[in-house]
């Protein structure tokens, strides 16, 4: 383990130098200095925690992807041919973690200096988010920011920076099954708040100052130059601001100017409140938290006391190893209760104290922490100044044993929640107008992906718990009629009596778990027909940004017609699936009279209905149905009566009178921008 002496003996050294300095800033310079000290202590703080939480294998990892960074050499990972010097952390060497690659790799300092650069492109390397933080899990990802100044790199150094940093991050998630993210930042961009390029799904336009603030409130810094907000005393004047830092940042070789922040852009508030929605298909506690938090901002925006970072900054001083007190998420916590408080909403403050200790509990997978470890310590606090009990804790300690229902029922709250918070941001912005601070195209995408997951429509089939899904690699599953009745199916956990999922159809049930992307689960005895339908549906996710830019297209159907010895001749089951992710179950009957043509004629029908809608994307279709009397198949007929039907040429609207197909219903008046999604 790296020990945080190593980090503090390091910083102690680069903060005892002397920096001449004009006279009028000495007092600046010696607040900078110990102010310095402090960010320096509460930095090896976080680190220590950090460490603390990681398995021995991930530890290693950490410390050692830096170099990694410093570095481009053919028998190291994140490699790229090229004589271009596109590579290096400024000042790495004097960081801990240079210490630590000489220790892990064997080298001695003048192999190492070999193969560094002589003028290093990255000015800072820093880890943002839960990591290192009470929120920290085993499954935390590391995101780091990549500092880079883009002017002097040039477009293609830049390109081969980039190479380099998704071939470690392929590497950190296959060799070591970490998830691992780089964003490459422009300081000139930075200091004017633009992240644009922030994250694939665009967040960066929906959030510039929140972003900031986040950024600010929780990062590590790794190696390089300490960015100036972290150092500069809080009351410098306004006019002595600008000089100050650009000064330092100039003239302080360890310093760089990232930009200040006094204020939350109102604007961004309600985008990212829809943001978080989205979000929240993976993890609804922490959506509902940072919901809560912009949802604040947007109600306290002018004052500058009042920014997350700001009061995390003021901390510094008395940040303590183990203290978890001065964690960055409690400040957070303690923020948003506040809030709740202030609004009498009681229901949302029972909601939001809940979800902060499942926060920490890292939900929605659960680890239980050491009773003396911060995250312990910290809990044990919460209940008690909430006056909870021992019950109450318990009670969300066992959170993965909750029942599916249970669980679905605890987190369509949060749903509620959040659609009480964007609505109560709309309110507040009736007077200007509401603004979405996002591109469009952004906005159209994320709208629209929100759709897909969250919105209840006829015949769609519902989302399982972000527990359930996010535990179907390791999950038992069996499929079976139920005991009160054969015609109904379930599907059960392998030692839970009390069904996942019940549906009064076969398919209908399979659909669920297809739909639900629980297909790689063990299943206890393979469902009839379930092989055929998991090839048919295979790669379906994720689904791209672009077919989220139109409205959605059936891409796939499967048409389950039962065997007549079963007595279910009345009807076929058929499941839809279309562009946007999202499955759809009907059923279509049958005349007790129709003999097996006519049916399958009534079959093709619905397919080739669907494609005459479909604006010429291809409808894939799946057949199930056991051989007739005549050793012909369903399947067969069908394809011969659609072959036919194609050479016809198109046709009207044959959907049955007074039928729409899934999914075709009216969409609600919009009293609100966006509010029927919720």
């Amino acid at each position: 383990m790296l020990c945080h002496a190593v980090f503090f003996v390091f910083f102690r050294k680069r903060s005892n130098r002397v920096v001449r300095k004009k006279d009028s800033m000495n007092t600046i310079t010696s607040a900078i200095s110990e102010n310095r000290n402090a960010f320096m202590t509460y930095t090896i703080a976080r680190i220590r925690e950090l460490l603390r939480n990681l398995p021995q294998s991930k530890s290693d990892l950490f410390q050692g992807l830096p170099f990694l960074l410093h570095i481009n050499a053919p028998e190291f990972p994140g490699y790229i041919e090229s004589n271009e010097k596109f590579y290096g952390i400024d000042r790495f060497e004097h960081s801990g973690f240079y210490k630590y690659a000489l220790r892990r790799f064997g080298h001695d300092q003048d192999i190492i200096k070999g193969i560094s650069p002589d003028k290093p492109v990255i000015l800072g390397l820093y880890l943002m988010g839960s990591a290192g933080t009470l929120t920290q899990s085993k499954n935390s990802d590391f995101d780091y920011w990549v500092i880079i100044q883009e002017k002097n790199l040039g477009p293609f150094r830049l390109s081969l920076l980039d190479r380099k940093l998704r071939s470690l991050e392929t590497w950190c998630r296959e060799k070591h099954n970490q998830d691992v993210t780089f964003f490459i930042m422009d300081i000139e961009k930075l200091r004017q708040n633009e992240f644009s390029t922030v994250d694939g799904e665009s967040s960066g336009s929906a959030q510039r100052t929140l972003l900031k603030d986040e950024f600010y409130r929780t990062f590590i810094m790794i190696a390089g130059k300490i960015p100036l907000w972290a150092v500069l005393p809080q009351d410098v004047p306004d006019d002595e601001l600008q000089r100050t830092m650009v000064t330092m940042a100039t003239d302080g070789e360890d310093y760089m100017d990232t930009g200040p922040l006094f204020s939350i852009d109102t604007r961004e508030c309600l985008g990212a409140v829809l943001w978080q929605v989205y979000k929240a298909r993976k993890d609804p506690v922490k959506a509902l938290i940072k919901s809560s938090l912009a949802a604040f901002y947007a109600f306290n925006a002018s004052d500058h006391s009042a920014l997350i970072s700001f009061q995390v900054k003021t901390s510094f001083s008395k940040a303590r190893i183990d203290d978890y007190l001065c964690d960055p998420y409690v400040t957070v916590f303690d923020t948003i209760m506040a809030f709740y408080k202030d609004m009498d909403d009681h229901e949302g403050l029972d909601l939001i104290m809940e979800c902060i200790i499942l926060r920490i509990l890292s939900y929605p997978l659960i680890e239980i922490p050491d009773e003396t470890s911060p995250k312990g310590r910290i809990l044990t606090h919460f209940v008690n100044t909430w006056d909870k009990g021992k019950e109450y804790l318990a009670l969300l300690r066992n959170a993965a044993t909750w029942s599916e229902p249970d669980k679905n029922a605890f987190e369509d709250r949060i749903f509620d929640k959040l659609s009480f918070l964007y609505e109560l941001l709309l309110r507040n912005a009736e007077d200007e107008g509401p603004v979405i601070f996002m591109k469009r195209e952004d906005l159209d995408i994320l709208k629209n992906r929100t759709s897909a997951f969250l919105q209840k429509k006829p015949d769609k089939l519902a989302h399982c718990s972000t527990f359930l899904r996010l535990k179907a690699p390791d999950l038992s599953l069996w499929i079976s009629p139920t005991r009160e009745n054969k015609d109904t199916w379930a599907v059960y956990g392998a030692e839970d009596p009390i069904p996942l999922f019940t549906g009064p159809n076969y398919l209908k049930t399979l659909g669920w778990i297809f739909a639900n992307q629980l297909e790689n689960a063990r299943f206890i005895s393979t469902p009839p027909h379930f092989g055929s339908i998991r090839s048919f549906f295979k790669n379906l996710f994720p689904r791209p940004d672009h077919v989220f830019t139109r409205a959605p297209l059936w891409e796939k159907i499967v048409v389950l017609q039962k065997h007549p010895d079963h007595g279910h001749e009345q009807s076929a089951e058929y499941l839809l699936f279309n562009s946007w992710g999202e499955f759809y179950f009907n059923t279509l009957e049958f005349s007790p009279l129709e003999s097996m043509d006519q049916k399958c004629y009534k079959i093709a029908e619905l397919i080739f209905n669907i494609q005459l809608k479909n604006q010429n994307v291809t409808l894939q279709h799946l057949i199930c149905q056991p051989y007739d009397g005549t050793h012909h198949s369903c399947a067969d007929i069908v394809k011969n009566h659609l072959d036919m039907m194609g050479q016809a040429g198109p046709k009207m609207d044959i959907t049955p009178k007074g039928k729409t197909l899934p999914g075709e219903t009216k969409p609600p008046v919009k009293k609100k921008p966006f509010l029927d999604l919720l």
